[in-house]
């Protein structure tokens, strides 16, 4: 799951971040420690601002999307968010 972070104002002036569930895709996910190589179909729109929650864990996309040469596939790494 692709999920985007939304900016909420609040009665003072300021705001609140909320993450919001955008689009379900089908991903290859490989390890790659310490990180995790992710493979999705061309047409996917994502970029670095964005986090994936994939069973059940949250994770943020560590480098810039890259497509293939066929143009058929995007690939970038992910690395799990920890509290």
């Amino acid at each position: 799951m692709l999920q985007t972070r939304k900016q909420v104002g609040d009665d003072l002036g300021g705001y609140t971040e909320n993450w919001t569930d955008t689009t379900t895709v089908w991903a290859y996910v490989k390890p790659k420690p310490p990180n995790y190589q992710v493979i999705v179909r061309c047409g996917v729109k994502l970029d670095t601002t964005m986090r994936i929650k994939w069973r059940g864990q949250l994770f943020t996309i560590a480098t810039n999307p890259t497509t293939d040469p066929s143009r058929r596939w995007i690939e970038f790494s992910i690395c799990e968010i920890r509290d």
